[in-house]
C-alpha cells in the first residue's frame, strides 16, 4: 500500500457494468458531518454532495490504528483529507476498492470518496485490528446514529 495511490482513470470504465450510471442522492441519513478532532473513537461517514466522507478520530494523543476498505460497483475517485505521513490509502487497479490504513493521534484523518456511476458503497473497518463494533461507526450528523460494519449505503438511481 502506498500513500495516495490512485491509478489513471480509464474513461471506458466509468459506468456500472449494466450500462446504468447511478447519480442519485445518498440517503438523508448520511447528511451532516458529526466528526470533530478528539470526538469519540470511531469511523465517521457523511455525505458531501456526490461524495461520501470517511474519517476517523480518537479522544487522545496516543496512536490508534484504523484500517479497512470501501467497495463500489462504480469507479472510485478519492481525495485525501488531513492525512499524516504514515496514513496510507490505495485504490485497486479496477478502481472498485479503496483500502485505508490510518494511524490517528486524536485529530481527523480521512478521505472523500466519489463512486462515479456507483449505486452503493460498502464499508468494512477495524480499530486496533479489531472489527469495528456498533458504537464505533457513526453516520450523518446525528452523533448517536451508530451502525456496524460491514455497512452498505445505497443511493437512489
Amino acid at each position: 500500500m502506498s500513500t495516495g495511490s490512485d491509478p489513471a482513470v480509464d474513461d471506458n470504465a466509468l459506468s456500472e457494468p449494466s450500462g446504468h450510471c447511478y447519480t442519485g442522492a445518498w440517503p438523508k441519513v448520511t447528511s451532516g458531518d458529526p466528526i470533530r478532532p478528539g470526538a469519540a473513537a470511531g469511523v465517521y461517514l457523511s455525505e458531501h454532495g456526490a461524495r461520501v466522507k470517511l474519517a476517523v478520530t480518537y479522544p487522545g494523543k496516543q496512536s490508534v490504528h484504523f484500517s479497512g476498505s470501501v467497495t463500489t460497483d462504480g469507479t472510485l475517485e478519492v481525495i485525501p483529507l488531513l492525512l499524516e505521513r504514515h496514513d496510507l490509502w490505495q485504490v485497486s487497479a479496477d478502481r472498485r476498492t479503496l483500502t485505508f490504513d490510518f494511524d490517528n493521534h486524536g485529530l481527523v484523518d480521512g478521505v472523500e470518496i466519489n463512486p462515479v456511476c456507483g449505486s452503493y458503497l460498502t464499508v468494512q473497518a477495524s480499530i486496533g485490528n479489531v472489527p469495528a463494533l456498533l458504537q464505533d461507526v457513526r453516520i450523518g450528523g446525528v452523533p448517536d446514529r451508530s451502525l456496524a460494519t460491514p455497512l452498505t449505503i445505497t443511493r437512489s438511481s
